[in-house]
């Protein structure tokens, strides 16, 4: 009695339909960063793998070049600082406008006093309640040193301060600074920490899939024995899912000669054991080392075959050239009473 599963939702989860359609979909090459990353999140949003589909996205945004070099160029503007025209003091000064710092006894004390009153000697009939008020003010006024200047000193000269050229005096001058560019964030400890965690989980494709799209930019990342690991995986789903012409692209694109050289080698297919199943790949092709048996016997004859020699590599089973032609013509299950329906190409 066969089991049904009632939600056809385990059954989706349980299909590599996915891994099947990414294959075939999935752009590795021929584009730049970006756009190879955006259209791969859209494969995967269209497969409903959300996370797939957000780290494409987020690869794109850590390695686009565009918003990169835009950063690195607005980090170096020039912030200017313009100085203002210094003017010497003492050449601008205004007759019309009595400084407050003349020189003189009137107004050099710094602090309140009576001497103060001398700058209303143009109205000596002053108010008695103005008069009233100021000695009020003067008695609640708390005590404070009083300072003197000599004659000869200049209150808050700005030459005290700064010293100029005649030839700056009239001048402007421009700071210019130009502020460090930005540091770059390693993204490519956090990338191979997200491939590991890919990797872990077996999902291999995602993690060679990105390896290959960034190239050189993780190339020194991760272990070479680690990628090579991952490459082979991914490698043998795809001819498991007879994705042959899949898994010659990434063989192709792949950085490391031990994987990019397995397509330019040649070919073996070894005859199997009919008894045991093992491959014959000992230096002795008639005789299998583990069953100790002769597999070269031919199905219908039972006679060692000298020449050449034809096997079903669905079971095992072969012989003699014209004796399986002659059995085929007739039959179509094996000779060798296996019940498997045999097909000779």
């Amino acid at each position: 009695m066969l089991y049904e599963c009632p939600n056809p939702d385990l059954n989706d989860n349980l299909s590599m339909d996915w891994f099947v359609i990414s294959a075939k979909k999935y752009q590795l090459n021929g584009k730049s960063i970006e756009e190879l990353c955006e259209y791969n999140a859209e494969v995967a949003a269209q497969l409903n793998r959300t996370q797939i589909s957000q780290t494409w996205k987020i690869l794109m945004q850590m390695f686009n070049t565009n918003v990169r070099n835009a950063t690195l160029s607005g980090s170096g503007n020039v912030n200017s600082i313009t100085v203002g025209t210094i003017t010497d003091f003492n050449d601008k000064s205004d007759p019309n406008n009595p400084s407050r710092h003349a020189s003189g006894s009137t107004g050099r004390h710094l602090s309140g006093g009576k001497p103060i009153d001398q700058f209303n000697t143009n109205d000596t009939s002053g108010n008695e309640d103005e008069s009233d008020l100021s000695d009020i003010i003067e008695d609640n006024k708390p005590n404070s040193p009083t300072t003197s200047l000599d004659e000869d000193d200049e209150v808050l000269n700005p030459m005290n301060f700064m010293s100029i050229s005649d030839s700056d005096s009239h001048s402007h001058s421009v700071l210019s600074s130009r502020a460090p560019p930005n540091p770059v964030w390693p993204f490519t400890g956090l990338v191979a920490e997200m491939l590991h965690f890919y990797a872990s989980q077996g999902d291999v494709q995602t993690s060679v899939s990105i390896l290959i799209v960034l190239g050189d930019k993780m190339k020194t990342s991760i272990d070479v024995s680690i990628q090579q690991q991952w490459y082979q995986s991914y490698i043998d789903l795809l001819s498991r899912y007879e994705l042959w012409s899949v898994a010659n692209k990434v063989i192709r694109l792949c950085p490391h000669p031990y994987i990019n050289t397995m397509n330019q080698s040649s070919t073996t297919i070894y005859t199997t054991c009919g008894v045991c199943r093992k491959a014959l790949n000992s230096k002795v092709s008639w005789l299998c080392e583990r069953c100790r048996t002769a597999p070269s016997n031919c199905s219908i004859c039972h006679v060692a075959v000298t020449g050449l020699y034809v096997w079903c590599q669905g079971c095992a089973h072969g012989g003699h050239l014209q004796h399986i032609q002659e059995w085929l013509a007739n039959n179509t299950l094996c000779p060798a009473g296996c019940g498997h329906h045999c097909e000779y190409t």
